[in-house]
């Protein structure tokens, strides 16, 4: 069966096709021709399983990721004394009211990026609450799991909000010691473009979709 990162593109076709309500057979055809997946029975019963693995995740998901889709921007500026004013826009999409996002990946890492769309709209006045679906190993197998962040009062946000902007700030400043396989993956990925795609390449997130922008003064 499929391990590591074939695994995971594997699995990340199938959610992504049955989040746009596509058929899973075109997946399979589409891995089979780019030789993803093993020849012949051994690529098919590696497909199957991963097929399984992700309509578990999906039936867990489902009812939280077809609801009401709403997108919000966000326009927030942060005086930062020495450091200057930094200025964050950014579109949100929310659906029932939360930050939904689904993962086959098991990090805890890939929070991140719900938690601060959540934290944004909660620091611009409407309390949001950051939902994750994704997998988590136990006892020799994959099993869905559930992580919500519950809304912060707004002046808790702001706080914490600001604190994500003072460090992208002092990213300009100085230097900050991180891993060096996580600076490597920073640097490929384009530096601090953003609060948001600066936190996700050092953690080794998924980056955001919306087009988050910040903008020093």
């Amino acid at each position: 069966l499929l391990r590591g990162l074939e695994g995971w593109a594997v699995k990340s076709a199938l959610l992504e096709a049955l989040k746009r309500d596509l058929p899973v057979d075109d997946v399979e055809r589409r891995l089979r021709e780019s030789e993803t997946l093993p020849p012949q029975l051994i690529g098919k019963a590696a497909f199957d399983a991963a097929r399984g693995d992700v309509e578990m995740l999906w039936g867990a998901a489902r009812g939280h990721w077809q609801r009401d889709v709403t997108d919000h921007t966000v326009d927030l500026t942060f005086d930062l004394g020495p450091l200057g004013a930094v200025r964050l826009v950014d579109g949100v999409r929310c659906r029932g009211g939360q930050v939904v996002a689904l993962t086959p990946s098991k990090g805890d890492d890939k929070l991140i990026e719900p938690w601060i769309g959540a934290l944004a709209l909660t620091a611009a006045g409407l309390p949001t609450e950051a939902l994750l679906h994704r997998f988590v190993w136990s006892y020799g197998a994959d099993i869905t799991d559930q992580r919500l962040v519950p809304a912060l009062t707004q002046e808790a946000a702001l706080t914490q909000l600001g604190h994500l902007a003072r460090a992208w700030a002092v990213g300009y400043h100085r230097l900050l010691p991180v891993p060096v396989d996580a600076a490597l993956r920073f640097v490929a990925g384009g530096g601090p473009r953003s609060v948001i795609t600066s936190l996700t390449h050092i953690t080794d997130a998924v980056q955001g979709s919306f087009g988050t922008v910040v903008e020093p003064d």
